[in-house]
């Protein structure tokens, strides 16, 4: 990908979404996502930047992941929520999510080693 289309990308969802200063960005070390037009605009707009480390591809995958399932089990970012709804909804979820797996972990039969 080259570095001006994550620009003209990343001015266009910021003018679209409207997001509130100190969100998260995070990317994998793309040379599109280190230049320094592309930081310069992250900074000008407050966001908090994230990557995945140096060398190991595989850190980003995990939070990929994480967001994929919310996304997909929550379905709010459809839309933009305010903040303190996005909050308690998250909230909510982890809690729902942390209590089913928990009484599954209490349910399942013990494992036996032969």
């Amino acid at each position: 990908m080259k570095g001006d289309l994550a620009v003209r990308a990343l001015k266009m969802a910021v003018a679209l979404r409207q997001l509130p200063g100190g969100c998260t960005h995070h990317t994998d070390r793309g040379s599109q996502y280190c230049s320094h037009d592309y930081q310069k605009l992250l900074r000008q707009h407050g966001f908090q930047v994230s990557m995945s480390g140096k060398g190991n591809c595989y850190d980003n995958s995990a939070v990929e992941t994480f967001f994929k399932t919310i996304k997909a089990e929550l379905a709010i970012f459809q839309y933009i929520e305010p903040p303190l709804v996005c909050r308690r909804l998250l909230s909510s979820y982890f809690k729902l999510r942390f209590c089913l797996t928990s009484r599954l972990v209490r349910i399942s039969p013990p494992l036996r080693l032969a």
